[in-house]
């Protein structure tokens, strides 16, 4: 990874991962840290013709790359950090073919939808204030999860090719949500480490009474049917009823 160009004009070249399912559907990655903008040129000759792809930025904070926007044959991805500075920067691949209206539109295999290598990094030049945000004391990457084939039930769930997919270690170093205001003496017990859990050890008491009784409260948010749950969790901690 290198930048070239001036200061007024530092444009930071990115190496695409030449595993990716899309490596030769991409003809080059670019990071302008004066627009907060990462843009990805597809090859002229590219068969994904209306791709999607999502990234996010991880080092001291965890943000997202998001408001994806098409011009031509570039896609550009804008981002906001509470710190400037370095940060491991993750983007992947999720549809070649999109359509909104087919619903057998096909995700880009997971094995190989990174299309930035591992230990890719940029450097951001300006901080922006934040709402809210996960936060690290330890600087690392934080890769996308996901579940490889037959890693769903035990006994093959606790296999290692199967557990460093979908449980990277890193993940819980992202155990706290930084906000201001009301909000952070109402969420100073969401510790990351206890959001994902096992269904089984969520806690017996109401969660409507959940920080009230001042508990560190566990929330599981794997799956549809977790969805009610997590929603009565957010509401408490907002103090909604």
């Amino acid at each position: 990874v290198g930048a070239v160009g001036s200061k007024s004009q530092n444009i930071q070249d990115i190496e695409i991962d030449p595993t990716a399912t899309m490596y030769l559907d991409i003809e080059r990655i670019t990071h302008n840290p004066q627009m907060r903008r990462v843009t990805i040129a597809l090859a002229p000759d590219t068969k994904c013709q209306n791709p999607r792809f999502v990234g996010r930025l991880s080092g001291r904070a965890l943000v997202p790359l998001n408001r994806w926007i098409r011009e031509g044959r570039r896609v550009h991805g804008v981002y906001r950090v509470p710190f400037a500075g370095p940060y491991y920067l993750e983007i992947i691949s999720l549809y070649c073919h999109y359509n909104i209206s087919d619903f057998n539109s096909c995700l880009v295999p997971g094995g190989n939808h990174r299309v930035t290598p591992p230990e890719t990094q940029i450097v951001t030049e300006e901080s922006i204030h934040l709402r809210g945000y996960w936060s690290s004391a330890v600087y690392k990457p934080l890769y996308t999860r996901y579940q490889p084939s037959g890693c769903r039930n035990y006994p093959a769930a606790t296999e290692e090719r199967c557990v460093a997919k979908t449980t990277p270690r890193s993940f819980f170093d992202y155990n706290q949500f930084v906000t201001g205001g009301r909000m952070e003496n109402r969420l100073r017990h969401f510790d990351l480490r206890r959001f994902v859990h096992n269904k089984a050890d969520a806690p017996r008491v109401p969660l409507a009474n959940c920080f009230a009784q001042g508990l560190s409260c566990r929330v599981c948010t794997v799956g549809a049917s977790h969805s009610a749950q997590l929603a009565d969790y957010l509401r408490s901690a907002v103090g909604l009823p």
